[in-house]
C-alpha cells in the first residue's frame, strides 16, 4: 500500500471520542499527523502535564511505526518525556500502559477495524479511557490555534538518542495485572485447546503467547504482523474469522453458559464526559476497571458502562453469575445513566 509521506493540511480535522481517521492516502498524511500532535501536545502542557510524560502506541498497519515517531518527536521538543514501545501494541495494553507509568495520557495510532488505507490517532486519557466531549474540543481547538500561529511544517526527525525518550516494555505488568483478574491456575489445570486469531493486527504473539504460558494448547491462526490484514478487514465478524472447519452450530455448543446483557441508553456527546466520570464516582467503593469505558465488578459479577464512539449513546452491559444477577445490573446502572443524563443526579450526589 501508498501512504502519503507529504500531503496538504487538512483544514476539516474533526477529532471525535475514538480520536481522528482518514484515509493514508489522502488526509492521514505527516504534516496533518504532526499537526495534530502538537496541538495535544499543547493540550497536555496547558493542563499541567508535561512532566508527568506521554505514552505512544501504534498498530501494525502501514505507516503507523512512522507515525508514532512523528508524534514522538513533537512531544520530545515539547519537552514532554515518551514511553515508547519496540513492536506494535493493542489500545487495552497502550491504554494500560497510561496508568501504569501514570502518565499525562497518550497516543495510540490506529484505525481500529476500519480498512487498511486508513489510519488515526487516539488521544487516551490519564485515566487510560477514551478522551471526552470536553477534551476533543479542546484538541480540535488547538489544531486551529496551531495551524494559525505556526503554521504547517515538516515534522522533526526523532532524536533516538534523547534523555525523555524511554522504551515500554509494558507487557510483564499487563501480564501480572491480567492474573489478578482471570483465575489462570483453574485454566492451567483444565489444560483448554484454544484457537487464537488476532487477524495480522498488534495483538500478534501476545495473547498467544500468554495462553502457552498457562497451559493451553495453543493453535494460533493469522498470528504474525501484516500491514493489509492478509488481504481482508481487521474486523473479527464471523464471516472474516479464519475458517476452522466446523459448522458455527458445534462451536456455540462447546461454549461454557454465561449470563451476559447489554442496554442502548440515548446520551448526547456533552454528557458523554461526565457520565464516565460519575458513574465512576458513583461506584468508588466496588473495583473499578478504567481501561475501556467504566467496568464495575462486584463479587464476582461485572458492569460495563462503555460511550459509543460515533453514536449519541451509551452502552450498559453486565455479566453475573445467573440471569437475575445480570438483569438487577443492567436496571441499576443504566438507571443511573439515565438519571445523569436528566439531571436528576449531580455531582457529589450518592445514587
Amino acid at each position: 500500500m501508498t501512504v502519503n509521506q507529504t500531503g496538504k493540511a487538512s483544514a476539516n480535522i474533526k477529532f471525535g471520542t475514538d480520536g481522528w481517521r482518514a484515509l493514508t492516502t489522502e488526509e492521514f498524511t505527516d504534516v496533518n499527523v504532526d499537526l495534530v500532535a502538537r496541538a495535544i501536545c499543547s493540550h497536555v502542557i496547558k493542563q499541567g502535564g508535561r512532566g508527568r510524560g506521554l505514552v505512544v502506541g501504534y498498530d501494525t498497519r502501514a505507516g503507523s511505526r512512522r507515525f508514532a515517531e512523528i508524534c514522538a518527536a513533537r512531544a520530545i521538543e515539547h519537552g514532554i518525556p515518551v514511553f515508547m514501545p519496540q513492536r506494535p501494541i493493542p489500545t487495552p495494553v497502550t491504554a494500560f500502559a497510561i496508568t501504569h507509568h501514570e502518565t499525562a495520557g497518550g497516543f495510540m495510532i490506529t484505525a481500529s477495524h476500519n480498512p487498511p488505507d486508513y489510519n488515526g490517532i487516539k488521544f487516551i486519557s490519564p485515566m487510560g479511557g477514551p478522551s471526552g466531549p470536553e477534551v476533543t474540543q479542546a484538541i480540535e481547538f488547538e489544531i486551529e490555534d496551531v495551524r494559525d500561529r505556526d503554521g504547517v511544517c515538516a515534522p522533526p526527525a526523532l532524536d533516538k538518542d534523547s534523555e525523555l525518550l524511554q522504551g515500554l516494555t509494558v507487557l510483564p505488568a499487563y501480564k501480572r495485572q491480567l492474573a489478578e483478574l482471570v483465575d489462570f491456575e483453574a485454566i492451567r489445570k483444565a489444560a483448554p485447546r484454544v484457537a487464537v486469531d488476532p487477524m495480522h493486527g498488534a495483538g500478534y504473539g501476545i495473547l498467544s503467547d500468554l495462553l502457552t504460558e498457562i497451559g493451553c494448547e495453543v493453535l494460533a491462526l493469522r498470528d504474525t504482523a501484516d500491514s493489509s490484514f492478509g488481504g481482508s478487514m481487521p474486523d473479527p465478524t464471523p464471516e472474516l474469522l479464519a475458517k476452522v472447519g466446523k459448522p458455527l452450530s458445534e462451536l456455540v455448543d462447546a461454549l461454557p453458559e454465561y449470563h451476559f446483557g447489554m442496554e442502548e441508553v440515548y446520551c448526547p456527546w456533552d454528557h458523554k464526559g461526565r457520565v464516565m466520570r460519575m458513574v465512576a464516582e458513583q461506584s468508588k467503593d466496588k473495583e473499578l476497571l478504567l481501561l475501556d469505558g467504566v467496568k464495575i465488578i462486584d463479587d464476582g459479577d461485572w458492569a460495563l458502562v462503555l460511550p459509543d464512539p460515533e453514536e449519541p449513546y451509551v452502552y450498559v452491559c453486565a455479566d453475573g453469575s445467573n440471569d437475575a444477577s445480570t438483569d438487577e445490573m443492567l436496571g441499576r446502572f443504566g438507571d443511573m445513566v439515565k438519571d445523569i443524563v436528566a439531571g436528576k443526579l449531580e455531582d457529589g450526589d450518592q445514587n
